[in-house]
């Protein structure tokens, strides 16, 4: 599975949808723009709110599924906002969710962090 680790800074975020994009050829531009977008929220989220170094993996899981995760190492939890319309944030879980065949959060086994996971349809 490829991985990259990345820093907490704003250029890391279009670096991770390109790696991401990258390493999956192949795949329709409809499936790549989803998975760009989604990794564009995820890495948005590590930056702007863990503040931490990040790990991105992407991999196709079958002919019809990509898995992709992001590890930080914040003790925060993420949370899916409920932002109004007149606000700029908090929709990239609802990104997220709305792209991803399923979604989820796993603790980190020893110390802080956590793993932000999803599998998109291809």
């Amino acid at each position: 599975m490829p991985e990259w680790t990345l820093r907490s800074e704003t250029a890391s975020i279009p670096l991770a949808r390109k790696l991401a994009t990258d390493a999956l050829p192949g795949l329709s531009s409809d499936s790549l723009d989803a998975i760009a977008l989604v990794v564009s929220e995820l890495a948005t989220n590590c930056v702007r709110h863990a503040g931490t170094v990040f790990r991105l993996e992407v991999a196709r899981q079958r002919t019809d599924l990509v898995w992709i995760d992001v590890t930080d190492n914040d003790a925060g939890q993420p949370v899916v906002g409920n932002p109004t319309p007149a606000q700029l944030h908090g929709r990239g879980l609802h990104i997220v969710a709305a792209l991803a065949r399923q979604w989820g959060v796993v603790p980190a086994a020893l110390g802080v962090g956590k793993t932000v996971w999803c599998t998109v349809a291809v």
